[in-house]
């Protein structure tokens, strides 16, 4: 740059010696255009006149993760060389696994100087860790060390997971086929995608022909990347050139470059900073693709995933930015699959690594924390107690036999050993924060206990999915109830329900009446006698005590099945009232905070998050009261507010249903319950025991055998909670009874139909008859009659005393009267005189019933 006045440089080829260039030609303004440096530690943002004519390393780590995320890997070691070049990509991973929840719990660096027996110590460290999935990032000469050692220790069989970098999987063209099948079996690789152009076909048989001229025992082009990024980075520079005005000469003067301060000095340069913004606006399609500079660098290139298996690689699939797909249809024609193709692992195997496992050759147990000591009046919950002879932690309870009982439905072996947290003497018994706390210190590998699932807790471990009822309620005495609303009788029975039910009584009591108006002195008389004797009637039948007489046979049908609807409607309302007041009866005035009378105290048990979110609602911290035990539960809760104790405790369900399996003759639990986690195991952030252990949870809650766990060391679900479950408020509706009103319906029309066909054929027998040469006043006082007379045989129960009925084969001559309708003026007034006085004043009909006249006795033959 000084003595030889250069104008740019091309290369140099690692990242390292670029890092060194570019500061050189940054400081001389020339530009320093490399093909191969692909670290992101060297970057044109760093140094504006280095521009990097490859693509960053930085670019696949989005890839590298959604491959990772694509095979639900949990953790990842890298494996990467100890340089410029294999530093620089490691924290754009690192950043992208953590972005998807994917922990690195180890990184690994290798001198790219190291024997073997010092890769092999480390190979060996990182086969004695969980996790089995590594990422490889190195160059070739380091890498082929690393897998044949990787080979001799046995990390390339079964269980085992390797994904390549980009900068490695591109030379994996130049390794022998025989190396590839003994050392690479099963690796995965993620590759950037160069397009086959006509252009690239035509000089790689160039190529190819150049280097069997030169080696005729040549079998494949050694051609990488590498050279055509090499390729389009000359053209790339000449054209820049070309824009550059040749006759401007430099500005800078030689220089004696022994003196390291010259070096870095700065130089005038006039052709630098022009070459440098034609560089950066060349745009041209290469051996590589579209050569097109965004900030210095080439543009982010599409990347397949390729799988070493036998001798060569194959490509499994391709990243979209979005997802995964087998083909990209490059052809315009055939539609792109989603996910991958088959993978062949290391082992020769097609299924996927779990991609953690303990190694029980290193004895490795998982170091779990217990809470304790336990109250014993919550030891069937938990119990964590030190053998006095054998100095050994024995455990037990619902909680552990939950969490052995799950390790069982693992696939895998699980060593653990169970410790607790030893405290200095004096110092209090630390809270389950803390434990947490300890979890995320690394100290211990996970807590188990009755340890509650909270947003803060989350920020520090990992949890599996709750395996106890979640929910905090409220413990209150017997004695609390609640006030029971004036209009609770009217809850049992839906409004839709109460509605028909109205109707259903009227229609009843209208048919009936009509049934019975023409044949039952009982339903006769004025209009508002009539409607108040059928309501009676109807309405009576609610408590079967209806006194009135039911003289037609059909009507007493109808009245049969109208009763059997009043018994089913009066047994559910009287059951779901029942069940009503129950529930009632089961709740306490205070079924949430806001109904807690002020200077009423609340208790908690001490230690949990409840107190915490006792004050989170508001309530006034000297009105609270920390609780350790169930024997505290009692005597604070008969002592109340007044007494030193307090008026009500609240809890999560698990504690509470062990005080209640003492306690539930005199306590119960009331309220709707506040939202909490749950119960859960909690682990180290990353662990991949948490999906694991989680679906084994689910597998013991869809078997019930979590309930069977339940009710061996709890109890069954305690009664006051199960009566509550029992009992719903849930209406009587008319949807499960409407075929009731169906029947009683059908009967009542039909029983109206009969008769209103039996009406009128007797109407037009009597019609026939009245219209024989008779007045038109007569005819119509016939009708008349008939429609309210006492006719209709054929639904009485008894004949009616003082009906006469004249057969209809006797003869005329026989009978007292001459014809049926001959009577005169005066005897048809005096029945119309008798009839309204008969239907008016019900005292007065033996008067007219004891008429032995003549008029009387042809008026009852009409009838």
């Amino acid at each position: 740059m000084i003595k030889e006045e250069v104008e740019a440089v091309l290369g140099p080829q690692t990242s390292d010696e670029a890092a060194f260039v570019a500061l050189l030609g940054n400081a001389n303004k020339v530009p320093v255009l490399s093909f191969s440096a692909t670290s992101p530690s060297v970057s044109h943002d760093k140094t504006k006149f280095f521009i990097r004519a490859a693509v960053s390393d930085s670019f696949q780590a989005t890839t590298i993760a959604a491959l990772v995320s694509h095979f639900a890997w949990k953790q990842v070691v890298p494996i990467y060389e100890q340089s410029e070049f294999g530093a620089g990509i490691v924290p754009h991973v690192v950043n992208a696994l953590n972005a998807i929840g994917v922990r690195v719990p180890y990184k690994s660096a290798i001198d790219p100087s190291s024997s073997p027996e010092l890769i092999s110590m480390e190979l060996y460290k990182l086969m004695s860790m969980e996790c089995k999935v590594f990422l490889v990032h190195m160059q070739k000469s380091l890498a082929l060390r690393l897998f044949s050692e990787a080979r001799e220790v046995g990390m390339m069989s079964k269980g085992f997971a390797w994904i390549l970098s980009d900068a490695l999987t591109s030379l994996l063209g130049t390794v022998n086929a025989s190396v590839l099948r003994r050392d690479f079996f099963g690796v995965v690789g993620v590759n950037l995608v160069v397009p086959r152009s006509g252009k690239l076909k035509d000089f790689e048989s160039r190529w190819l022909l150049a280097s069997r001229l030169a080696n005729p025992e040549t079998e494949r082009s050694d051609l990488t990347v590498f050279g055509l990024w090499a390729y389009d980075a000359v053209w790339a520079l000449a054209m820049a050139a070309e824009t550059v005005d040749p006759d401007k000469k430099s500005l800078m003067q030689p220089q004696d470059f022994t003196n390291q301060t010259v070096l870095m000095k700065s130089s005038a340069s006039s052709i630098g900073p022009r070459l440098l913004d034609a560089l950066l606006e060349v745009e041209f399609h290469g051996l590589s693709g579209e050569f097109l500079l965004v900030n210095g660098e080439r543009k982010k290139p599409l990347f397949e995933i390729v799988n070493v298996a036998g001798g060569s690689q194959s490509t499994v699939g391709f990243w979209t930015e979005k997802d995964f797909l087998r083909d990209v249809g490059r052809d315009g024609l055939s539609f792109p699959s989603p996910g991958l193709s088959p993978v062949i692992w290391p082992g020769d195997t097609t299924t996927v690594p779990k991609g953690w496992d303990f190694n029980p050759v290193v004895g490795k147990k998982l170091r779990i924390l217990v809470p304790g000591p336990v109250d014993p009046g919550f030891q069937r919950l938990l119990t964590a107690e030190t053998d006095p002879e054998t100095g050994k932690l024995v455990v037990g309870g619902y909680v552990i036999e939950v969490f052995e009982t799950a390790l069982k439905e693992m696939p895998y072996a699980v060593p653990v050993e169970y410790v607790q947290h030893r405290v200095a003497p004096g110092m209090k018994k630390p809270c389950y924060d803390e434990l947490v706390q300890l979890v995320f210190q690394k100290k211990y590998d996970g807590l188990v206990g009755d340890t509650t699932i909270t947003a803060n807790r989350s920020n520090y471990v990992d949890f599996t999915l709750p395996y106890a009822t979640s929910g905090i309620r409220m413990i209150v005495p017997q004695g609390k109830q609640r006030r029971t609303s004036a209009l609770m009788f009217l809850k049992p029975l839906s409004w839709k329900l109460w509605i028909v039910t109205a109707g259903s009584f009227f229609f009843t009591g209208f048919v009936v009446w009509v049934l019975e108006h023409r044949l039952n002195e009982d339903f006769r008389g004025p209009i508002d006698a009539q409607v108040g004797t059928t309501s009676y009637f109807i309405f009576s039948t609610l408590v079967f005590a209806h006194k009135e007489n039911i003289r037609s046979n059909i009507a007493r049908v109808v009245i049969i099945i109208w009763v059997l609807v009043v018994l089913v409607l009066q047994s559910s309302y009287t059951a779901s009232l029942s069940s009503m007041l129950f529930i009632k009866h089961l709740r306490s005035t205070t079924l949430e905070l806001k109904d807690i009378p002020r200077g009423e105290r609340v208790g908690y048990l001490k230690g949990s998050f409840t107190g915490k979110l006792l004050l989170k609602e508001g309530l006034d911290p000297r009105m609270l009261k920390p609780l350790t035990s169930p024997r505290d539960y009692v005597d604070a809760l008969n002592n109340g507010s007044s007494g030193g104790g307090v008026g009500a405790i609240f809890d999560e369900i698990p504690y509470i249903r062990v005080f209640l399996k003492d306690y539930f003759k005199n306590y119960t639990m009331v309220g709707g319950p506040y939202k909490a986690g749950g119960f859960g195991f909690a682990f180290q952030k990353g662990s991949p025991l948490v999906p694991d252990l989680s679906i084994a949870i689910l597998r013991l809650a869809e078997g019930d055998r979590i309930v069977e766990i339940e009710k061996r060391w709890l109890g069954d679900l305690n009664y006051y909670a199960s009566e509550e479950n029992n009992y719903s408020e849930e209406r009587l509706n008319f949807d499960k009874i409407w075929g009731l009103f169906l029947i009683t319906g059908v009967v009542s029309g039909l029983a109206m139909l009969v008769f209103l066909i039996t009406l009128l054929r007797e109407k037009i027998k009597e019609g026939q008859r009245a219209s024989s040469g008779q007045p038109f006043e007569h005819k119509q006082m016939a009708v008349s009659k008939l429609c309210d007379g006492n006719a209709g045989r054929f639904f009485l129960l008894k004949p009616s005393k003082k009906a006469q009925v004249i057969p209809r084969d006797m003869d005329a001559s026989t009978s007292s009267a001459k014809t049926e309708y001959e009577m005169s003026e005066e005897s048809l007034n005096n029945y119309h005189s008798s009839s309204s006085k008969l239907g008016s004043r019900k005292e007065e009909a033996p008067e007219h019933a004891n008429a032995s006249t003549s008029e009387w006795d042809s008026i009852t033959t009409v009838v």
